[in-house]
């Protein structure tokens, strides 16, 4: 039989304790999958969506706001409006919505593809490029 200490013992359970407080206030961040906005950090709330697979932890943004200061898109979603994390289909591949486009990036209908979202204020249109209103995906960028 091993003999462990009350020293040794104290110690691992300190530890343990320790790692579970440390992982309860961090919480996941952009994109991160939640059930409570608990589960997500400070600043984030938890999204749950239909158009999402899971609910994820993202930072809340007003009408306001198109660009989000990471380069994430201001996306309408179930109760309200977050810095979308973005979704699973690369920069001009073809979609049909939204939230399938990867990060910083919308589906037009016009277009059908994945294209760079942007704002008046701070465009990040190419040069042979102009940012465009759409009433159904906000501003993107356009030839």
């Amino acid at each position: 039989m091993v003999s462990v200490s009350l020293a040794s013992r104290c110690c691992v359970a300190l530890a343990g304790v320790l790692a579970v407080v440390a992982l309860g206030c961090g919480g996941n961040g952009s994109g991160g999958a939640c059930t409570t906005d608990l589960d997500c950090q400070t600043t984030f709330v938890c999204v749950a969506d239909p158009g999402l697979e899971v609910a994820r932890c993202m930072r809340p943004c007003d009408d306001a706001t198109r660009l989000c200061d990471d380069g994430l898109v201001c996306t309408p979603l179930a109760g309200g409006r977050a810095c979308y994390p973005g979704g699973r289909i690369g920069f001009g591949e073809p979609c049909t919505a939204n939230l399938e486009c990867e990060s910083g990036t919308v589906c037009p209908a016009a277009i059908g593809r994945c294209t760079q979202a942007c704002d008046h204020v701070a465009s990040v249109c190419l040069v042979t490029e102009r940012c465009v209103d759409d009433a159904t995906v906000g501003a993107h960028c356009a030839p």
